[in-house]
Order: C-alpha cells, then sequence, then structure tokens
C-alpha cells in the first residue's frame, strides 16, 4: 500500500472514531488527528522539523478556498466564536497574548463584520486559532467537563468534520 493510501486510511479511521463517541473532547482529538495527518501529506518530508501547527497552517492555505467555503457555511459558528471571551484575560474568542491575541481579535472582528482581513489572513488565523484550541485541550490541564471548553468544541468540531469531509473526501456511514 502506497504512503498516501496508508495516510488516508489512517484519516479515515481516525476521522470515524469521532462519530464513534458522545464527548466532545474525544471526538476533537480524533478530528485532530485525522487533520495532522491529512496536513502531513503537503509537507516536504514527515521527517522534517516543521510542527503540526505548520503543517495545518500549511494545509489550510493549500485547501483555502475549501476552507473560507466552509467558514462562510459555518459563519454562525464562527461569529458563536467571535462573540467569546477568554475566561483569565477577557481577549477575543480564546485567551491568548502577543501575536495570537492580536490574530484572534482580528479574527473576531471579521467574523462580527467590524474588520475586514484577506482571505490568505482569514485562512491562516483560523488555522492559528484551532491550532490554539488544540494546545488548550491536549495541554491546558483542565478538568475534561468544563462548559466553557465544551462549548469551544462544539463549535470547532463541526467545522473539523466538514473540512474533512469536503478537504479530504471521508464520510462515515451513520446508518
Amino acid at each position: 500500500m502506497a504512503k498516501n493510501e496508508r495516510q488516508k486510511q489512517f484519516i479515515l479511521k481516525w476521522y470515524e472514531r469521532a462519530f464513534e463517541t458522545n464527548d466532545e473532547f474525544d471526538a476533537f482529538f480524533c478530528f485532530w488527528v485525522s487533520l495532522v495527518v491529512a496536513a502531513q501529506i503537503y509537507s516536504s518530508s514527515n521527517f522534517d522539523n516543521e510542527t503540526d501547527r505548520e503543517k495545518v497552517k500549511k494545509y489550510f492555505r493549500v485547501n483555502k478556498d475549501e476552507i473560507l467555503s466552509l467558514l462562510y457555511e459555518h459563519k454562525d459558528n464562527m461569529v458563536r466564536f467571535a462573540l467569546r471571551r477568554g475566561a483569565q484575560n477577557n481577549t477575543p474568542m480564546l485567551d491568548a497574548s502577543g501575536h495570537l491575541k492580536d490574530k484572534f481579535t482580528q479574527l473576531s472582528a471579521y467574523f462580527l463584520g467590524t474588520q475586514q482581513l484577506s482571505d490568505d489572513l482569514v485562512v491562516s488565523y483560523t488555522a492559528e486559532l484551532f491550532n490554539k484550541v488544540r494546545n488548550n485541550v491536549f495541554h491546558g490541564g483542565k478538568m475534561y467537563d468544563e462548559q466553557s471548553d465544551i462549548e469551544i468544541l462544539e463549535i470547532v468540531n463541526p467545522i473539523l468534520d466538514s473540512i474533512l469531509q469536503k478537504c479530504e473526501k471521508v464520510t462515515v456511514d451513520q446508518s
């Protein structure tokens, strides 16, 4: 089996697992693993020094038109995300500092209709946002029943699902 075929099988395996659970955290983990493996296909090498964050950003750029279309289809979720504030610092969307705070502030304003951003920035900042959600979920030391975290995953999971469906053509028989 060719490398890309094995990767596609791995993407599908983890994608399907997202539907075997009712837990938003578990579903997010599965969607994220699928996305990272899909992003590796666009990497110059699986053994280079590119981080998963960089691979996902590249994946979003390569699939820019599809990502933008899906963000528009999920605009209600993105507006919901844009309206939320971080629990500790009250920053737009998620707690962040430095360049991420600036990016999330701009992205929030974009989805609220108060700022223009280029398509490239929307895609890049969204990839950064989803990676920050990943970092918080994987490394946040949180209790996996915090309502605010569940709300974020309820926003992000359907978008990740749609990205994988549209860009990777994966589906699950839910009959």
